[in-house]
Formats: C-alpha cells, sequence, structure tokens
C-alpha cells in the first residue's frame, strides 16, 4: 500500500482531498500535513522567496523522513517551490495538485481554460498557456471561491474528484 503525503496550504483542502483518495484509491495510505502560514506568506511578499522555496524543500524532506512514497502539494500557487522539492527529493514523486489535471486536459482538448480561486495560483497556472501541445488556453481568470461556487455550482468535492486517479496515473508512468 503506497503512502501518500498530502501537503496543504489551507485547512479547506483537507477534507475534500482525503475524500476524494478514499473514493478513487482505497488502498493508498494518506497521511496530511499543513502549514497554513505558506498561503498569507505568499500574499504578504507578493512572490515565492528563496526562503519560501526552502520551507517547501524541508517539508518535502520531513514527509518523505516519515515513510512517504510520493508527495502531493495541494496549493498550485507554489508552482516553483514546488519544483525544487520534486528536484531535491528525486525520485520520490512530488507533484503539483494541478499538473495530473492539466496533463490530462492536455490529452484530451487542444484548448483549455482555467480558473483560480487564490490570485497568487496565476503565475504556476500561467506556464501552461505555453505548453506547444496546445493551441491555445485562454487567460486565467481570478474568481474568489465562494463566486466560483455560486456561479456555476460547482463544489470543491467535485472539482477535487478526479485527482487520486489522474495522481495515481502520474507517479505510475
Amino acid at each position: 500500500m503506497p503512502r501518500i503525503s498530502l501537503i496543504h496550504a489551507t485547512p479547506l483542502a483537507i477534507d475534500p482531498v482525503v475524500e476524494a483518495f478514499t473514493r478513487e484509491w482505497p488502498e493508498a495510505e494518506v497521511c496530511n500535513l499543513l502549514e497554513d502560514s505558506l498561503a498569507s506568506d505568499l500574499a504578504r511578499d507578493g512572490e515565492i522567496t528563496p526562503a519560501m522555496t526552502g520551507r517547501f524543500v524541508h517539508l518535502a524532506n520531513y514527509v518523505r523522513d516519515n515513510g512517504a512514497d510520493a508527495i502531493l502539494f495541494t496549493c498550485s500557487a507554489f508552482g516553483a517551490s514546488i519544483e525544487a522539492a520534486a528536484q531535491a527529493l528525486a525520485p520520490v514523486p512530488v507533484l503539483k495538485p494541478n499538473q495530473a489535471m492539466f496533463e490530462d486536459a492536455i490529452r484530451q482538448s487542444k484548448k483549455v481554460g482555467m480558473v483560480a480561486t487564490f490570485a497568487p495560483s496565476i503565475p504556476s497556472m500561467e506556464r501552461w498557456q505555453r505548453v506547444p501541445a496546445l493551441s491555445s488556453v485562454l487567460p486565467v481568470l481570478t474568481a474568489p471561491w465562494p463566486c466560483l461556487v455560486q456561479a456555476t455550482g460547482l463544489d470543491m468535492t467535485g472539482w477535487l474528484a478526479k485527482w487520486p486517479v489522474l495522481w495515481r496515473m502520474s507517479i505510475s508512468s
């Protein structure tokens, strides 16, 4: 049974992600680590700093040292820091939350639209606009989560439901 460590920047992500893993990948042992000052520090600093990246590498090392077979950071705002952690911990899989989702979207369509609920997520999402396989990526739209839910009828559990399946495919390949 693989041990998957989830590293969260907000407590709001814990239950929906764990529920999705339980439903879609029940044989995985899911462990959670919450570091809820990450989002507020990023909002305060306005960008990812070397110190923040060091924190990500430290958090990833911590969960690896405690038995993680793979690591999923659940906040997309920290793309560059997550990539640094992935390099530092290779060959342990360390993934961004939207990585498998974007790869799946690219396989299914050459046109992709994105919506961000946390403005600092936009730079890491905009990287996907430069993927050669895509004919077009619509500009990233920003909407607070409650407004997005009200306007679209989406809920966080539904949005996250595909993560474990796509993520399992990513670390298995």
